[in-house]
């Protein structure tokens, strides 16, 4: 008998039950003993909804998708089993397919859930337009998505459109979708681009596109950039002449110059942009036909240029800006010979040409 439990012992197959039993007792061990034959499953922690954050104008849509994230640190896309909502009325959306479709200007939060999991997004729905300016016979407008149109007359190459052809309905210029400004004088425009650089186009009789040229045959009829800038932020348009601010509180002007419109101190057309009001922060800038008005970084409207009407808003003509009394100053507008402000308290005041009574 002893023989034969030694022979036991001394087997391989002994030896390797030793061995299998000695790792169940590790693993049990390393587990605490709660070990189970199964792992436990991963669990729904989170959803991401993408994108995060979105825009689109009224009337068109957004397509949300969801991930799951896990316990495990693993990710999967959520599709079917995803019901999709909106915090309000300004979006619908398809509960199955997370499609958002954008019904009225405002901003609303879209939510995928799964069970007691949601994940959230921002939508914000824009008006179809953003922005407008009006020449003397044709029309710019911005949509929200960043594009260009124009329509009205062309003859001076003012639509942008490449063409001398005039326009009945909006036509849209060039495939550029980061226009943010625009300014429309008489037969020309200025617009500046979301990377701060500055376009201008149409007629050049009195080099006021700013591009170093001036005369009839001077013309664009696409948008043509105006130094290697980047740092433009505002725009406005008179008859003949131009105004532009710098992101550091600079002006600067050019074009027509006869009646003193571009402050410089001299009455001489400018083919570039000359700057104006050296050592004054300047915030808002206007134009009429041919006077111009600027706003400082203190509330003071400073005003110059042609003044027989009195639309300059005070006695004599000013070659340079020249402060009118009052204020501080809100909102302002220049028309051909009269002038708008708004003062801070919010009280309106005119001046100027009265022939129509405006």
């Amino acid at each position: 008998m002893s023989h034969l439990l030694s022979s036991t012992l001394a087997s391989p197959l002994f030896a390797v039950g030793r061995l299998l039993v000695f790792a169940c007792v590790s693993v049990l061990a390393a587990c605490g003993g709660g070990c189970s034959a199964s792992s436990t499953a991963a669990t729904r922690t989170g959803i991401t909804v993408s994108p995060a954050d979105a825009t689109i104008p009224l009337g068109t849509t957004q397509t949300f998708t969801a991930t799951g994230e896990y316990s495990d640190g693993t990710s999967k896309a959520l599709t079917t089993e995803v019901p999709w909502s909106s915090s309000g009325s300004n979006v619908s959306i398809v509960t199955s397919t997370g499609v958002a479709t954008g019904k009225a200007v405002g901003t609303e939060t879209i939510t995928a859930t799964v069970g007691t999991v949601k994940g959230t997004a921002r939508l914000i729905v824009k008006a179809p337009y953003s922005s407008a300016s009006a020449g003397t016979e044709h029309s710019l407008a911005l949509r929200a998505d960043g594009s260009l149109w124009a329509w009205g007359s062309n003859r001076l190459g003012q639509l942008g459109d490449g063409s001398l052809a005039d326009q009945t309905s909006p036509v849209l210029v060039g495939s550029v979708k980061t226009w943010s400004a625009l300014a429309s004088g008489e037969f020309h425009n200025l617009a500046l681009r979301a990377d701060g650089s500055l376009w201008t186009w149409g007629f050049n009789l009195n080099g006021q596109l700013g591009d170093g040229n001036f005369g009839a045959s001077a013309m664009r009829a696409v948008p043509f950039r105006i130094g290697t800038l980047t740092t433009w932020s505002a725009v406005a348009a008179g008859k003949g002449h131009s105004l532009a601010l710098r992101k550091d509180g600079t002006l600067w002007a050019w074009g027509r110059n006869f009646e003193g419109q571009l402050g410089d101190n001299t009455r001489v057309d400018r083919t570039a942009p000359v700057q104006i009001g050296v050592g004054t922060v300047w915030t808002t800038i206007a134009a009429g036909a041919y006077h111009s008005l600027a706003r400082d970084s203190s509330g003071n409207l400073w005003s110059w240029g042609r003044n027989d009407a009195g639309q300059l808003g005070f006695e004599a003509a000013a070659l340079v800006p020249t402060r009118i009394e009052g204020g501080p100053w809100g909102a302002f507008a220049a028309g051909e010979f009269h002038t708008l402000a708004i003062r801070a308290d919010g009280a309106l005041f005119s001046w100027g040409q009265n022939g129509r009574g405006q």
